[in-house]
């Protein structure tokens, strides 16, 4: 396929994606053993704004995911994951329960269902928060934006530039890597041998 949007079938691609995300916490192991479901879920954007819906409608209802929390994560609201609408059967829902909170302007929109069903809801900035909370920026859905207004945060992109610096980053040492692997601006040398270093751990072709 060519791209990963703007096929036929996304809708059930994306649903599929979401039952997924909530299945891996049981089934993928980390140092040994499962997550379960005590966990949060950082949900990035909507291509899984379906998390929060079969989280709702399905887990919970078993007892499961009781303790779990989700944090819906908006890049752009002009980008909502629209469909036409379909039953709720469709997308593996045992029956329509919060579905409606999927609905807008006729149609499906994956992120109105994070907006509405995650635990909190964040931005890429405060400053966006400020811009989805008004009609212009929120696309037709700074009313539901609005509404979520205490559970709504502008968390701004980024890294934290000393945990992230190269030139001191300890996992660049000679204690993890063999060798010190340090670079700054000013010295690009120890780049390339950190790029050797993961081609090498991922048995991939050194170049």
């Amino acid at each position: 396929r060519h791209g990963m949007y703007g096929h036929n079938d996304d809708l059930m691609r994306f649903a599929l994606l979401a039952w997924a995300a909530l299945e891996a916490p049981f089934a993928v192991e980390c140092d040994g053993s499962v997550y379960g479901d005590d966990v949060v879920f950082l949900i990035n954007d909507w291509m899984v704004g379906l998390v929060p819906l079969i989280m709702a409608s399905h887990y919970r209802r078993y007892g499961c995911y009781t303790k779990a929390r989700t944090i819906f994560d908006i890049h752009n609201m002009g980008y909502c994951g629209n469909f036409p609408v379909v039953q709720a059967t469709d997308l593996g829902l045992p029956d329509d329960a919060y579905f409606d909170l999927l609905f807008h302007d006729k149609q499906i929109k994956l992120l109105k269902g994070g907006i509405e069903l995650a635990d909190r809801v964040v931005t890429v900035s405060p400053s966006y928060r400020d811009e989805v909370l008004t009609p212009e920026g929120g696309f037709g859905l700074h009313e539901r934006c609005a509404n979520r207004l205490q559970h709504l945060d502008g968390v701004l992109n980024g890294i934290d530039l000393n945990d992230w610096n190269p030139a001191t980053d300890p996992y660049l040492s000679k204690k993890f890597q063999g060798f010190d692997n340090f670079y700054s601006a000013a010295d690009l040398t120890g780049k390339k041998s950190c790029k050797l270093h993961l081609q090498s751990c991922f048995h991939l072709p050194e170049d």
